[in-house]
Protein backbone atom coordinates (compact mmCIF):
# COMPACT_ATOMS: atom_id res chain seq x y z
CA UNK A 1 0.00 0.00 0.00
CA UNK A 2 1.27 3.46 -0.91
CA UNK A 3 0.89 6.28 1.58
CA UNK A 4 0.45 9.99 1.10
CA UNK A 5 2.83 12.58 2.52
CA UNK A 6 0.97 15.53 4.03
CA UNK A 7 3.89 17.32 5.59
CA UNK A 8 3.59 20.60 3.66
CA UNK A 9 -0.15 20.96 3.25
CA UNK A 10 -2.20 24.14 3.34
CA UNK A 11 -5.75 23.73 4.67
CA UNK A 12 -8.44 25.45 2.66
CA UNK A 13 -11.78 24.83 4.34
CA UNK A 14 -14.80 25.37 2.11
CA UNK A 15 -18.25 25.97 3.62
CA UNK A 16 -20.63 23.03 3.47
CA UNK A 17 -23.18 24.24 0.93
CA UNK A 18 -25.60 22.58 -1.40
CA UNK A 19 -23.96 22.01 -4.76
CA UNK A 20 -25.57 23.74 -7.68
CA UNK A 21 -26.26 21.84 -10.86
CA UNK A 22 -23.04 23.16 -12.37
CA UNK A 23 -20.96 22.58 -9.22
CA UNK A 24 -19.22 19.50 -7.86
CA UNK A 25 -20.80 16.71 -5.83
CA UNK A 26 -18.85 13.61 -4.78
CA UNK A 27 -20.17 10.76 -2.65
CA UNK A 28 -17.54 8.44 -1.19
CA UNK A 29 -18.38 5.24 0.68
CA UNK A 30 -15.50 3.43 2.41
CA UNK A 31 -16.28 -0.01 3.79
CA UNK A 32 -14.34 -1.27 6.83
CA UNK A 33 -13.17 2.24 7.78
CA UNK A 34 -14.05 3.56 11.23
CA UNK A 35 -12.47 6.99 10.81
CA UNK A 36 -14.51 10.17 10.91
CA UNK A 37 -12.77 12.17 8.20
CA UNK A 38 -10.89 11.95 4.90
CA UNK A 39 -9.18 14.65 2.83
CA UNK A 40 -9.68 15.79 -0.74
CA UNK A 41 -6.18 16.65 -1.91
CA UNK A 42 -4.78 18.35 -5.02
CA UNK A 43 -1.18 18.57 -6.19
CA UNK A 44 0.55 21.61 -7.63
CA UNK A 45 3.88 20.33 -8.88
CA UNK A 46 5.30 18.22 -6.05
CA UNK A 47 3.37 20.08 -3.34
CA UNK A 48 0.11 18.62 -2.00
CA UNK A 49 -2.71 20.86 -0.77
CA UNK A 50 -5.87 19.87 1.08
CA UNK A 51 -8.88 21.28 -0.76
CA UNK A 52 -11.30 20.14 1.92
CA UNK A 53 -11.74 17.88 4.92
CA UNK A 54 -14.73 15.57 4.43
CA UNK A 55 -16.53 14.49 7.61
CA UNK A 56 -18.40 11.19 7.90
CA UNK A 57 -22.16 11.49 7.54
CA UNK A 58 -24.87 9.02 8.50
CA UNK A 59 -23.95 5.57 7.22
CA UNK A 60 -20.26 6.40 7.03
CA UNK A 61 -20.55 8.26 3.73
CA UNK A 62 -18.23 11.21 2.93
CA UNK A 63 -19.60 13.97 0.74
CA UNK A 64 -17.90 16.84 -1.03
CA UNK A 65 -20.08 19.67 -2.37
CA UNK A 66 -19.29 23.02 -3.94
CA UNK A 67 -21.23 25.55 -5.96
CA UNK A 68 -18.35 25.91 -8.43
CA UNK A 69 -16.76 23.16 -10.43
CA UNK A 70 -13.28 22.15 -9.41
CA UNK A 71 -10.37 22.63 -11.80
CA UNK A 72 -10.03 19.58 -14.03
CA UNK A 73 -7.20 17.30 -13.04
CA UNK A 74 -5.98 14.51 -10.78
CA UNK A 75 -7.13 14.57 -7.15
CA UNK A 76 -6.68 12.21 -4.21
CA UNK A 77 -8.85 10.90 -1.42
CA UNK A 78 -6.41 10.62 1.49
CA UNK A 79 -7.34 8.43 4.46
CA UNK A 80 -5.80 9.15 7.88
CA UNK A 81 -4.01 8.22 10.05
CA UNK A 82 -1.60 6.44 7.65
CA UNK A 83 -2.46 8.77 4.77
CA UNK A 84 -3.32 5.98 2.36
CA UNK A 85 -4.57 7.48 -0.88
CA UNK A 86 -6.83 6.78 -3.80
CA UNK A 87 -6.39 8.69 -7.05
CA UNK A 88 -9.51 10.10 -8.72
CA UNK A 89 -10.20 12.32 -11.70
CA UNK A 90 -12.32 15.45 -11.73
CA UNK A 91 -13.04 16.71 -15.22
CA UNK A 92 -15.48 19.10 -16.85
CA UNK A 93 -17.74 16.11 -17.56
CA UNK A 94 -17.25 14.22 -14.29
CA UNK A 95 -17.89 16.33 -11.18
CA UNK A 96 -21.04 14.48 -9.98
CA UNK A 97 -20.32 10.86 -9.18
CA UNK A 98 -20.01 8.23 -6.47
CA UNK A 99 -17.09 6.07 -5.39
CA UNK A 100 -17.44 2.95 -3.28
CA UNK A 101 -14.35 1.14 -1.98
CA UNK A 102 -13.09 -1.20 0.72
CA UNK A 103 -10.46 0.14 3.13
CA UNK A 104 -8.84 -3.29 3.29
CA UNK A 105 -8.51 -3.55 -0.50
CA UNK A 106 -8.12 0.01 -1.73
CA UNK A 107 -6.18 -0.93 -4.85
CA UNK A 108 -8.62 -3.57 -6.09
CA UNK A 109 -12.08 -2.70 -4.85
CA UNK A 110 -13.11 0.62 -6.30
CA UNK A 111 -16.45 1.08 -8.01
CA UNK A 112 -17.31 4.36 -9.71
CA UNK A 113 -20.86 5.35 -10.59
CA UNK A 114 -21.50 7.97 -13.30
CA UNK A 115 -17.74 8.35 -13.90
CA UNK A 116 -16.68 6.53 -17.08
CA UNK A 117 -13.24 8.19 -17.21
CA UNK A 118 -12.48 7.09 -13.65
CA UNK A 119 -13.73 3.59 -14.43
CA UNK A 120 -11.52 3.42 -17.52
CA UNK A 121 -8.47 4.50 -15.54
CA UNK A 122 -9.30 1.94 -12.84
CA UNK A 123 -9.40 -0.81 -15.48
CA UNK A 124 -6.00 0.36 -16.70
CA UNK A 125 -4.51 0.34 -13.19
CA UNK A 126 -5.70 -3.19 -12.48
CA UNK A 127 -4.45 -4.44 -15.84
CA UNK A 128 -1.01 -2.86 -15.34
CA UNK A 129 -0.69 -4.24 -11.78
CA UNK A 130 -1.43 -7.74 -13.09
CA UNK A 131 1.03 -7.41 -16.00
CA UNK A 132 3.70 -5.98 -13.67
CA UNK A 133 3.42 -9.15 -11.60
CA UNK A 134 3.82 -11.23 -14.76
CA UNK A 135 6.88 -9.14 -15.72
CA UNK A 136 8.48 -9.85 -12.33
CA UNK A 137 7.80 -13.56 -12.70
CA UNK A 138 9.60 -13.56 -16.06
CA UNK A 139 12.71 -11.60 -15.15
CA UNK A 140 12.91 -12.91 -11.58
CA UNK A 141 14.54 -11.19 -8.63
CA UNK A 142 18.23 -11.84 -7.88
CA UNK A 143 19.21 -12.64 -4.32
CA UNK A 144 20.95 -9.92 -2.34
CA UNK A 145 24.55 -9.60 -3.51
CA UNK A 146 23.92 -11.52 -6.73
CA UNK A 147 24.18 -9.97 -10.17
CA UNK A 148 21.12 -10.06 -12.38
CA UNK A 149 21.58 -12.87 -14.89
CA UNK A 150 20.95 -12.14 -18.58
CA UNK A 151 17.59 -13.20 -20.01
CA UNK A 152 17.47 -16.34 -22.13
CA UNK A 153 15.70 -16.55 -25.49
CA UNK A 154 12.43 -17.81 -23.99
CA UNK A 155 12.34 -14.96 -21.43
CA UNK A 156 13.02 -12.39 -24.13
CA UNK A 157 10.14 -13.77 -26.24
CA UNK A 158 7.84 -13.70 -23.20
CA UNK A 159 8.74 -10.07 -22.49
CA UNK A 160 8.24 -9.10 -26.11
CA UNK A 161 4.78 -10.70 -26.09
CA UNK A 162 3.95 -8.97 -22.78
CA UNK A 163 4.97 -5.56 -24.15
CA UNK A 164 2.84 -6.11 -27.25
CA UNK A 165 -0.15 -7.07 -25.09
CA UNK A 166 0.25 -3.96 -22.92
CA UNK A 167 0.59 -1.69 -25.95
CA UNK A 168 -2.53 -3.16 -27.56
CA UNK A 169 -4.54 -2.75 -24.35
CA UNK A 170 -3.39 0.85 -23.95
CA UNK A 171 -4.45 1.71 -27.49
CA UNK A 172 -7.84 0.01 -27.04
CA UNK A 173 -8.57 2.02 -23.88
CA UNK A 174 -7.54 5.27 -25.55
CA UNK A 175 -9.82 4.58 -28.50
CA UNK A 176 -12.78 4.16 -26.13
CA UNK A 177 -12.49 7.77 -24.86
CA UNK A 178 -9.81 9.46 -27.00
CA UNK A 179 -10.48 12.99 -25.70
CA UNK A 180 -10.71 12.05 -22.04
CA UNK A 181 -8.26 12.97 -19.30
CA UNK A 182 -7.89 9.24 -18.58
CA UNK A 183 -6.71 8.70 -22.16
CA UNK A 184 -4.16 11.50 -21.80
CA UNK A 185 -2.78 9.92 -18.62
CA UNK A 186 -2.39 6.59 -20.41
CA UNK A 187 -0.66 8.35 -23.34
CA UNK A 188 1.96 9.72 -20.96
CA UNK A 189 2.92 6.09 -20.17
CA UNK A 190 3.39 5.02 -23.78
CA UNK A 191 6.67 5.13 -25.68
CA UNK A 192 6.26 7.04 -28.96
CA UNK A 193 5.93 5.17 -32.26
CA UNK A 194 9.40 5.65 -33.71
CA UNK A 195 9.95 6.07 -37.42
CA UNK A 196 12.43 3.76 -39.10
CA UNK A 197 15.88 5.13 -38.31
CA UNK A 198 18.82 4.47 -40.59
CA UNK A 199 22.55 4.17 -40.08
CA UNK A 200 24.74 2.31 -37.62
CA UNK A 201 23.45 1.14 -34.23
CA UNK A 202 25.02 4.18 -32.55
CA UNK A 203 23.47 6.52 -35.13
CA UNK A 204 20.02 4.92 -34.71
CA UNK A 205 20.25 5.27 -30.94
CA UNK A 206 21.20 8.93 -31.33
CA UNK A 207 18.23 9.53 -33.65
CA UNK A 208 15.95 7.76 -31.16
CA UNK A 209 17.24 10.02 -28.39
CA UNK A 210 16.51 13.21 -30.31
CA UNK A 211 13.11 11.97 -31.49
CA UNK A 212 12.10 11.07 -27.91
CA UNK A 213 13.26 14.47 -26.67
CA UNK A 214 11.31 16.30 -29.38
CA UNK A 215 8.10 14.43 -28.52
CA UNK A 216 8.61 14.09 -24.77
CA UNK A 217 5.77 16.42 -23.76
CA UNK A 218 3.35 15.67 -26.62
CA UNK A 219 0.50 14.29 -24.45
CA UNK A 220 0.68 17.35 -22.18
CA UNK A 221 0.80 19.95 -24.94
CA UNK A 222 -2.39 18.44 -26.36
CA UNK A 223 -4.18 18.39 -22.97
CA UNK A 224 -3.42 21.20 -20.50
CA UNK A 225 -5.40 19.63 -17.66
CA UNK A 226 -2.33 17.88 -16.23
CA UNK A 227 0.02 20.84 -15.86
CA UNK A 228 -0.56 21.16 -12.11
CA UNK A 229 -0.27 17.42 -11.53
CA UNK A 230 2.49 15.49 -9.84
CA UNK A 231 2.60 13.40 -13.01
CA UNK A 232 3.70 16.43 -15.05
CA UNK A 233 6.21 17.33 -12.32
CA UNK A 234 7.81 13.89 -12.62
CA UNK A 235 8.03 14.27 -16.40
CA UNK A 236 9.69 17.68 -16.05
CA UNK A 237 12.24 16.21 -13.63
CA UNK A 238 12.96 13.39 -16.10
CA UNK A 239 13.36 15.87 -18.94
CA UNK A 240 15.96 17.90 -17.09
CA UNK A 241 17.76 14.77 -15.89
CA UNK A 242 17.84 12.87 -19.20
CA UNK A 243 17.52 15.43 -21.97
CA UNK A 244 19.03 18.67 -20.65
CA UNK A 245 22.78 19.22 -20.45
CA UNK A 246 24.08 20.78 -17.24
CA UNK A 247 24.96 23.94 -19.12
CA UNK A 248 23.26 27.34 -18.75
CA UNK A 249 22.07 27.75 -22.35
CA UNK A 250 20.63 24.23 -22.46
CA UNK A 251 18.92 24.66 -19.10
CA UNK A 252 17.47 28.05 -20.06
CA UNK A 253 16.12 26.55 -23.29
CA UNK A 254 14.41 23.72 -21.38
CA UNK A 255 12.97 26.20 -18.87
CA UNK A 256 11.52 28.25 -21.71
CA UNK A 257 10.03 25.10 -23.17
CA UNK A 258 8.30 24.18 -19.90
CA UNK A 259 7.12 27.69 -19.03
CA UNK A 260 5.95 28.20 -22.61
CA UNK A 261 3.54 25.29 -22.19
CA UNK A 262 2.07 26.77 -19.01
CA UNK A 263 0.82 30.15 -20.22
CA UNK A 264 -2.79 28.92 -19.95
CA UNK A 265 -2.35 27.66 -16.37
CA UNK A 266 -1.45 30.53 -14.04
CA UNK A 267 -1.16 28.25 -11.00
CA UNK A 268 1.29 25.89 -12.69
CA UNK A 269 3.28 28.72 -14.29
CA UNK A 270 3.77 30.36 -10.90
CA UNK A 271 4.89 27.10 -9.30
CA UNK A 272 7.45 26.23 -11.99
CA UNK A 273 8.83 29.75 -12.32
CA UNK A 274 9.49 29.89 -8.57
CA UNK A 275 10.86 26.34 -8.62
CA UNK A 276 13.40 27.17 -11.34
CA UNK A 277 14.30 30.54 -9.82
CA UNK A 278 14.97 29.10 -6.35
CA UNK A 279 16.75 26.04 -7.69
CA UNK A 280 19.29 27.97 -9.74
CA UNK A 281 19.74 30.70 -7.16
CA UNK A 282 20.98 27.94 -4.86
CA UNK A 283 22.78 25.80 -7.45
CA UNK A 284 26.23 24.47 -6.59
CA UNK A 285 27.18 24.24 -10.27
CA UNK A 286 29.51 26.95 -11.60
CA UNK A 287 27.88 29.37 -14.03
CA UNK A 288 24.25 28.75 -13.12
CA UNK A 289 23.80 32.44 -12.33
CA UNK A 290 23.34 32.76 -16.10
CA UNK A 291 20.08 30.81 -15.72
CA UNK A 292 18.90 33.24 -13.03
CA UNK A 293 19.82 36.18 -15.27
CA UNK A 294 17.74 34.59 -18.04
CA UNK A 295 14.74 34.03 -15.73
CA UNK A 296 14.84 37.62 -14.52
CA UNK A 297 15.43 39.29 -17.88
CA UNK A 298 12.98 37.21 -19.93
CA UNK A 299 10.17 36.94 -17.41
CA UNK A 300 10.46 39.20 -14.38
CA UNK A 301 11.50 42.34 -16.26
CA UNK A 302 8.75 41.71 -18.80
CA UNK A 303 5.98 41.61 -16.17
CA UNK A 304 5.45 37.82 -16.28
CA UNK A 305 6.38 37.27 -12.62
CA UNK A 306 4.37 39.96 -10.87
CA UNK A 307 3.14 37.35 -8.37
CA UNK A 308 6.49 37.95 -6.63
CA UNK A 309 6.44 40.87 -4.17
CA UNK A 310 7.56 44.18 -5.73
CA UNK A 311 10.41 44.73 -3.27
CA UNK A 312 11.79 41.24 -3.95
CA UNK A 313 11.59 41.80 -7.72
CA UNK A 314 13.42 45.11 -7.39
CA UNK A 315 16.14 43.53 -5.25
CA UNK A 316 16.70 40.61 -7.63
CA UNK A 317 16.66 42.77 -10.75
CA UNK A 318 19.32 44.95 -9.14
CA UNK A 319 21.51 41.94 -8.37
CA UNK A 320 21.11 40.48 -11.83
CA UNK A 321 22.15 43.75 -13.47
CA UNK A 322 25.52 43.22 -11.76
CA UNK A 323 25.70 39.46 -12.21
CA UNK A 324 25.25 39.59 -15.96
CA UNK A 325 28.52 41.49 -16.36
CA UNK A 326 30.30 38.56 -14.67
CA UNK A 327 28.85 35.61 -16.54
CA UNK A 328 31.18 32.93 -17.84
CA UNK A 329 32.21 33.94 -21.34
CA UNK A 330 32.08 37.67 -20.55
CA UNK A 331 35.18 39.88 -20.45
CA UNK A 332 36.10 40.66 -16.84
CA UNK A 333 35.44 44.26 -15.73
CA UNK A 334 38.20 46.83 -16.14
CA UNK A 335 39.88 46.87 -12.74
CA UNK A 336 42.87 48.57 -11.19
CA UNK A 337 44.49 47.75 -7.86
CA UNK A 338 47.71 48.69 -6.09
CA UNK A 339 50.65 46.37 -5.55
CA UNK A 340 51.11 45.72 -1.84
CA UNK A 341 54.76 45.96 -0.76
CA UNK A 342 54.69 43.05 1.70
CA UNK A 343 58.13 43.55 3.25
CA UNK A 344 57.73 47.34 3.44
CA UNK A 345 54.31 46.98 5.07
CA UNK A 346 55.61 44.55 7.68
CA UNK A 347 58.38 47.00 8.56
CA UNK A 348 55.86 49.80 9.19
CA UNK A 349 52.97 47.81 10.67
CA UNK A 350 53.39 49.37 14.13
CA UNK A 351 53.04 52.98 12.96
CA UNK A 352 50.45 54.91 14.98
CA UNK A 353 49.06 56.58 11.89
CA UNK A 354 47.02 53.85 10.08
CA UNK A 355 47.79 55.51 6.73
CA UNK A 356 51.50 54.88 7.30
CA UNK A 357 51.20 51.22 8.28
CA UNK A 358 51.42 49.97 4.72
CA UNK A 359 53.47 50.56 1.57
CA UNK A 360 52.17 50.39 -1.99
CA UNK A 361 54.40 50.04 -5.02
CA UNK A 362 52.53 50.94 -8.16
CA UNK A 363 49.25 50.38 -9.96
CA UNK A 364 48.16 47.15 -11.66
CA UNK A 365 45.75 47.33 -14.61
CA UNK A 366 44.03 43.95 -15.01
CA UNK A 367 43.34 44.32 -18.74
CA UNK A 368 46.94 45.38 -19.43
CA UNK A 369 48.36 42.45 -17.49
CA UNK A 370 49.77 39.83 -19.87
CA UNK A 371 49.40 36.15 -19.02
CA UNK A 372 47.92 33.08 -20.78
CA UNK A 373 45.79 32.48 -17.68
CA UNK A 374 45.08 34.74 -14.73
CA UNK A 375 43.44 33.66 -11.49
CA UNK A 376 42.05 36.71 -9.69
CA UNK A 377 41.47 35.86 -6.03
CA UNK A 378 39.65 38.05 -3.53
CA UNK A 379 40.58 36.90 -0.04
CA UNK A 380 40.75 37.90 3.63
CA UNK A 381 43.32 36.95 6.28
CA UNK A 382 40.53 36.46 8.83
CA UNK A 383 38.34 34.25 6.59
CA UNK A 384 38.20 30.62 7.76
CA UNK A 385 37.84 29.24 4.23
CA UNK A 386 40.73 31.40 3.07
CA UNK A 387 43.01 30.05 5.79
CA UNK A 388 42.43 26.58 4.36
CA UNK A 389 42.29 27.43 0.66
CA UNK A 390 45.11 29.95 0.24
CA UNK A 391 48.02 27.67 1.30
CA UNK A 392 46.63 25.02 -1.09
CA UNK A 393 46.45 27.66 -3.82
CA UNK A 394 50.12 28.49 -3.25
CA UNK A 395 51.01 24.87 -4.09
CA UNK A 396 48.62 24.87 -7.04
CA UNK A 397 50.17 28.03 -8.46
CA UNK A 398 53.69 26.62 -8.17
CA UNK A 399 52.55 23.61 -10.19
CA UNK A 400 50.82 25.59 -12.94
CA UNK A 401 52.89 28.77 -13.15
CA UNK A 402 55.18 27.19 -15.71
CA UNK A 403 52.07 26.32 -17.76
CA UNK A 404 51.03 29.96 -17.95
CA UNK A 405 49.01 30.61 -14.79
CA UNK A 406 49.51 33.78 -12.75
CA UNK A 407 47.67 34.73 -9.57
CA UNK A 408 46.49 38.24 -8.75
CA UNK A 409 45.47 38.18 -5.09
CA UNK A 410 43.38 41.11 -3.85
CA UNK A 411 43.19 41.37 -0.06
CA UNK A 412 39.69 42.14 1.17
CA UNK A 413 40.59 44.58 3.97
CA UNK A 414 40.48 48.30 4.71
CA UNK A 415 43.72 50.29 4.67
CA UNK A 416 44.34 50.12 8.43
CA UNK A 417 44.32 46.31 8.20
CA UNK A 418 46.74 45.94 5.27
CA UNK A 419 49.50 44.75 7.66
CA UNK A 420 47.37 41.68 8.43
CA UNK A 421 47.22 41.02 4.67
CA UNK A 422 51.01 41.28 4.44
CA UNK A 423 51.53 38.95 7.41
CA UNK A 424 49.26 36.27 5.95
CA UNK A 425 51.02 36.52 2.58
CA UNK A 426 54.35 36.02 4.36
CA UNK A 427 53.05 33.14 6.47
CA UNK A 428 51.57 31.33 3.48
CA UNK A 429 54.68 31.86 1.32
CA UNK A 430 52.50 33.66 -1.22
CA UNK A 431 55.10 36.38 -1.70
CA UNK A 432 55.66 35.35 -5.31
CA UNK A 433 52.04 36.14 -6.19
CA UNK A 434 50.96 39.51 -7.53
CA UNK A 435 49.56 40.78 -4.25
CA UNK A 436 47.35 43.84 -4.46
CA UNK A 437 44.82 45.92 -2.53
CA UNK A 438 42.08 48.32 -3.59
CA UNK A 439 41.67 51.30 -1.24
CA UNK A 440 38.64 52.46 -3.25
CA UNK A 441 36.80 49.15 -2.64
CA UNK A 442 35.58 49.22 -6.26
CA UNK A 443 36.21 45.49 -6.51
CA UNK A 444 33.25 44.79 -4.25
CA UNK A 445 30.86 46.21 -6.83
CA UNK A 446 32.76 45.28 -10.00
CA UNK A 447 33.19 41.61 -9.03
CA UNK A 448 30.25 41.32 -6.65
CA UNK A 449 32.48 40.17 -3.80
CA UNK A 450 29.97 39.15 -1.15
CA UNK A 451 32.11 36.36 0.29
CA UNK A 452 35.72 35.18 0.35
CA UNK A 453 37.55 33.51 -1.15
CA UNK A 454 36.07 34.38 -4.53
CA UNK A 455 38.00 33.50 -7.67
CA UNK A 456 37.86 34.32 -11.37
CA UNK A 457 39.89 32.30 -13.85
CA UNK A 458 40.56 34.39 -16.96
CA UNK A 459 42.17 33.59 -20.30
CA UNK A 460 44.63 35.80 -22.17
CA UNK A 461 41.77 38.02 -23.40
CA UNK A 462 40.53 38.35 -19.80
CA UNK A 463 37.44 36.34 -20.67
CA UNK A 464 35.91 34.63 -17.63
CA UNK A 465 36.44 30.87 -17.84
CA UNK A 466 35.43 29.91 -14.29
CA UNK A 467 34.41 31.69 -11.13
CA UNK A 468 33.29 31.27 -7.55
CA UNK A 469 34.83 29.47 -4.59
CA UNK A 470 36.69 27.09 -6.89
CA UNK A 471 37.71 23.66 -5.62
CA UNK A 472 41.39 23.18 -6.31
CA UNK A 473 41.18 19.39 -6.49
CA UNK A 474 38.92 19.72 -9.53
CA UNK A 475 40.53 22.89 -10.94
CA UNK A 476 43.68 21.04 -12.01
CA UNK A 477 41.97 18.76 -14.58
CA UNK A 478 39.95 21.73 -15.83
CA UNK A 479 43.11 23.79 -16.28
CA UNK A 480 44.73 20.87 -18.13
CA UNK A 481 41.73 20.73 -20.44
CA UNK A 482 41.90 24.48 -21.18
CA UNK A 483 45.64 24.22 -21.85
CA UNK A 484 45.19 21.23 -24.15
CA UNK A 485 42.41 22.97 -26.11
CA UNK A 486 44.62 26.03 -26.54
CA UNK A 487 47.40 23.83 -27.90
CA UNK A 488 45.00 22.20 -30.35
CA UNK A 489 43.73 25.61 -31.44
CA UNK A 490 47.22 26.81 -32.24
CA UNK A 491 48.04 23.85 -34.49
Amino acid sequence: MKYFVLGLLCFICLPNMQAAINGAHLKIQIENYEGKEVYLVKYVGDQAYIKDTLLAEVGGQFVYQSEEKLKSGIYYIVIPPKNEFVEILLTEEEQHYSLQMDHTRLTKDREFTNAPQNSLLQDYRLFMEDRSAIHRSIVGAPQEGEEKSPLDEVQQEQLQALRAEVKTFQKELIEKQPQSLAATIIKTQIEPDFPEFKGSEAERQQQKFWYTKAHFFDPFTKDARLYSSNLFFQKVEQYFERYTAIQPDSISHSIDQVLGMLTSDEEAFRFYYLKFLNEYLQSNYVGMDAVVVHLVNEYMKKGKADFIAADKRKELIGKVSRWETLLIGKIAPAFRSYHLDVEGTLLHKNEEDPNKRFKLSGLLDLHSFKSPYTLVVFWSPTCGHCKKTMPELVKFHKEYQAKGLEVIAVCDKETEDYPSCAQAIKDWDAIHWINTVDPSNNYRFLFYVDETPKMFLLDHKKEILLKGNLKLDSLGPIMDDFIEKDKEGKK
